[in-house]
């Protein structure tokens, strides 16, 4: 548990240099810290996914394997693995390879889009620990996904195409992104479908008609995965409607549309709405617990945007009216220090690959 203590806290008492001259190193230092925590580790935060993916590396030695459907990994992974065999590079190559994967466009994307970095980077820490440190396809596909919402916004056609397919090639559940297209809606409209999203969330299970319509057009793959997670003892449990998780994500969209006639960029008006999709995913498919976590990812990861905008639009209200400055900051900070603590605690322990 101490080196991701370790880790976080040193994040923490790293955002008081947010729009100071020393920000941008500091932000470049932690984040290649979070890298080498991630590419080296020898295990993760949960159980079993490090040496599932170990295995699964092994299995494609050849090209033949990475064309073979009965090695459960998308072509993505297969490639991946392929090229570190035929390198002759051990297991770790892959972990490695996936932690820069999902690391780097995160990191581009703050540095160049963020207000707060250090704070981007403290928020995306649950994040971090949960999905780079654990689901490391899911958070590839998330991060070539966040590169592929951004440039959809700047309608960059062929180049968000292409990194929409490299997040599919990395995890199927990446086809969620096509939601994007929600972001058209007004914040009236996208409340209304998220009132709506409670009530299938919490009193049916819509996943059930989501598998049979994924059969019906020839996606059996994605139709079993559902049906297996649903079934799955391990994945299949719902969550309770006072998840933390959900319970930050409702505040935080509630700020968000207490400020929406405030906006004056469109490109904050458009990730504050990729937020609001996200949310509406995680408890629309709360009945799973694992399948409305991971889907939800694809948006909820906008959070290192969407919190320190936040954090902007309300630091200057309460400066003006109150005097105070970086109250929502402050505020947001330690609300993420309560919501990181019990995920350290309950982390497997760190283990550091030494070769």
């Amino acid at each position: 548990m101490l080196p991701y203590l370790l880790i976080f806290f040193s994040l923490y008492s790293s955002i008081i240099y947010d729009r100071t001259k020393f920000e941008k190193l500091v932000f470049v230092s932690l984040s290649f810290v979070l890298f080498i925590f991630s590419a080296f580790r020898v295990g993760g935060t949960g159980p079993a996914d490090y040496d599932a993916y170990l295995r699964l590396y092994s299995k494609v030695a050849s090209w033949e394997n990475v064309v073979d459907p009965t090695i459960h990994a998308e072509a993505g992974f297969r490639i991946l693995s392929y090229v570190g065999n035929a390198a002759g590079f051990d297991g770790q190559f892959i972990i490695f390879s996936m932690a820069l994967l999902s690391a780097f466009p995160i990191v581009w994307v703050i540095h160049k889009y963020s207000c707060y970095r250090i704070i981007s980077l403290l928020v995306w820490m649950p994040y971090f620990l949960t999905m780079n440190m654990h689901a490391s396809r899911v958070s590839v596909a998330a991060a070539f996904g966040l590169l592929f919402i951004i440039n959809y916004y700047y309608s960059k056609k062929i180049i968000s195409l292409l990194f929409l397919l490299l997040a599919i090639s990395f995890h199927s559940s990446a086809i969620c992104l096509l939601l994007v297209f929600l972001t058209k809606l007004t914040y009236r409209q996208l409340m209304s479908v998220f009132c709506i999203s409670i009530f299938f969330g919490f009193a049916m299970n819509p996943l059930i008609l989501i598998a049979d319509a994924f059969k019906l057009v020839g996606l059996d793959i994605i139709s079993w995965m559902i049906v297996s997670y649903m079934s799955s003892d391990d994945y299949g449990y719902p969550m309770k409607f006072y998840d933390p998780r959900i319970i930050l994500g409702v505040v935080t969209i509630l700020l968000i549309y207490n400020i929406r006639r405030s906006l004056v960029d469109a490109f904050d008006n458009y990730v504050f709405k990729l937020f609001f999709i996200g949310v509406i995913l995680i408890v629309l498919f709360s009945s799973v617990t694992i399948i409305a976590w991971r889907l939800s990812y694809f948006y909820l990861i906008s959070c290192v945007l969407v919190i320190p905008l936040i954090c902007k639009y309300y630091n200057y209200r309460f400066s003006v009216s109150l005097g105070y400055i970086r109250v929502m900051s402050n505020f947001y900070s330690l609300i993420y220090v309560l919501y990181v603590f019990p995920i350290v605690y309950n982390a497997q322990s760190y283990g550091f690959y030494l070769g």
